[in-house]
């Protein structure tokens, strides 16, 4: 039977879709999943009866609900492109009644798409916020005789957001307790945005490795306080980045990327200040990306000088690469007659080797001459270099032989 359904049961399946679209689904099995000769036991333990074999809800009165369920099969195998059909299917679970998800369940598993996987984790997330145990139950049972854990990940997070006690105790039966686990990973990150201090506390009263000078940190553990940190960052972002900086330095280290990104969502200018103030900071420049992006500077000028003034030495390299990156996109001409015009300026030098590492993609002939026409012999040179090492990614053998043909660059050295 179809009727409308809560507006936060909507939000929760765009939450995973865009955790699809993120990445940010682990799919490291447990070794404690169900082996195939116990899933037909298991089956038996779904309420409603084994998966294959789920009843339709409905009787003689009510609408034909295996029609309403063709209807929303129908609208997926139309959807243009995967993201309109993980869209669109999170949408029309709004009208699904909870009683007929098992039967939701049954259907996917006969009908496969490209993507039945993230489907069936849309569909177990908004189940778990009904039924954490059913949609904890249906879930194992799909990773067990399908080899897909996605919905088990999403039923696991779900239900930890809405009834963590309860979702930590059905792991602490079935034995799936191990932190090095996708399932225990799950179970942190669904606690955190429920309760990071909670969360945060268990990690610290399971002795794990996030307190210690060991590098080797769980999966549940990292995850875990990844989502305790996004939580704390969405809430009071000063408190969080205090929080942050009263972390162990290798979970400070682990944490970084996912901090500064959250960070960057939030209060973008907070987070330009603290990689100042953070000597310790390695990035790369797309990790940089958001804070740039977030910061709406105008034109080169206000870029660049961000870059140069607002990062540590050891990130500063990282924040001319994105600046670079960035505008090369929509101004690759333009970029490269603004710098050139500025070879005098040391503090940008590393600027010059991302631009014409940049170039190479489009054309290594033309890298080589906007290399050539530096005037400064050093930064011309070192130009040449970067090039020429990116050129060995594009095509090598060419790169070899202008080396080789030209001299103007120390080919040795360079494949060394």
């Amino acid at each position: 039977m179809f009727r409308p359904r809560a507006p936060q049961l909507l939000i929760l399946g765009f939450a995973v879709v865009g955790s699809f679209t993120l990445g940010r689904f682990s799919h490291r099995a447990s070794t404690s999943a169900l082996p195939p000769r116990a899933a037909a036991a298991a089956l038996a333990a779904v309420p409603g009866g084994a998966v294959a074999s789920l009843p339709v809800r409905g009787n003689a009165t009510d609408p034909a609900p295996e029609a309403a369920l063709a209807a929303v099969l129908e609208a997926v195998r139309r959807a243009p492109d995967r993201a309109a059909r993980l869209y669109d299917f999170a949408l029309r679970l709004r009208e699904v009644d909870a009683g007929d998800y098992p039967a939701l369940l049954q259907a996917l598993l006969r009908n496969r798409f490209a993507d039945t996987p993230e489907l069936l984790a849309i569909l177990c997330s908004v189940w778990a916020a009904h039924d954490g145990p059913a949609a904890f139950a249906a879930a194992r049972v799909v990773a067990a005789t399908d080899g897909e854990h996605p919905a088990l990940h999403a039923a696991i997070t779900a239900w930890a957001q809405r009834e963590p006690a309860a979702a930590q105790a059905a792991l602490h039966a079935t034995g799936l307790t191990d932190l090095a686990t996708d399932e225990m990973t799950a179970l942190l990150q669904g606690w955190a945005s429920r309760d990071p201090a909670a969360a945060e506390a268990f990690l610290t009263a399971a002795g794990s490795a996030a307190h210690s000078d060991d590098e080797a940190i769980p999966a549940a553990v990292q995850r875990g306080f990844e989502a305790i940190a996004r939580t704390r960052i969405e809430t009071e972002p000063m408190a969080a980045m205090e929080w942050y900086g009263r972390l162990s330095e290798p979970l400070r280290q682990r944490l970084r990327q996912a901090v500064l990104s959250q960070l960057a969502a939030v209060d973008p200018r907070l987070a330009s200040q603290w990689l100042a103030a953070d000597a310790s900071a390695q990035v790369g420049s797309s990790d940089l990306l958001p804070v740039l992006r977030g910061l709406r500077m105008d034109g080169f000028e206000q870029q660049f000088a961000w870059a140069k003034t607002a990062a540590n030495p050891v990130t500063r390299e990282s924040a001319l690469a994105a600046v670079v990156g960035e505008g090369a996109h929509a101004h690759l001409l333009g970029l490269g007659e603004w710098l050139a015009v500025r070879a005098d300026d040391a503090s940008l030098a590393p600027a010059f080797s991302a631009y014409a590492m940049q170039v190479v993609h489009k054309s290594p002939s033309a890298a080589v001459t906007w290399a050539m026409s530096l005037d400064q012999p050093e930064l011309r040179q070192n130009t040449l270099n970067s090039v020429v090492a990116e050129w060995i990614s594009v095509n090598p053998r060419a790169a070899r032989e202008w080396a080789q043909r030209t001299g103007l660059v120390d080919w040795d050295a360079l494949v060394r």
